[in-house]
């Protein structure tokens, strides 16, 4: 039964690991919008939280993604594992973050500085 939420519902697991390892901790989701049981704040970089989606679109390289999450408090960003970053996300996660745990085609990444 894990292997096959692992494969369809990759989200699933990051969003246990983070209940568990780093509750209340703020979470990006650069790659997905599987949320659901965070016990944390989300931040979706989709149109269904278009207040956060417009500042992350304002974002022209890391230095403003960095800032971005600074200002929020973010720790955590779940993104893609074969990246399709726009290039400005490519540069903060390159630069911030470092890779901690993969799940099926996603990667939870730690922010560093």
């Amino acid at each position: 039964m894990r292997a096959y939420r692992d494969r369809e519902a990759p989200a699933r697991s990051l969003v246990e690991y983070l209940n568990a390892a780093h509750p209340g901790e703020p979470v990006l989701f650069l790659a997905s919008g599987q949320t659901a049981g965070l016990r944390a704040p989300a931040f979706v970089h989709s149109w269904h939280q278009y207040p956060f989606h417009s500042r992350a679109l304002a974002c022209r390289d890391g230095k403003d993604w960095a800032r971005l999450a600074g200002e929020l408090g973010i720790l955590w960003v779940v993104g893609n594992v074969d990246g399709g970053y726009a290039a400005a996300e490519a540069e903060f996660l390159r630069d911030r973050a470092e890779a901690i745990l993969t799940v099926g085609d996603l990667r939870l990444f730690a922010i560093t500085r």
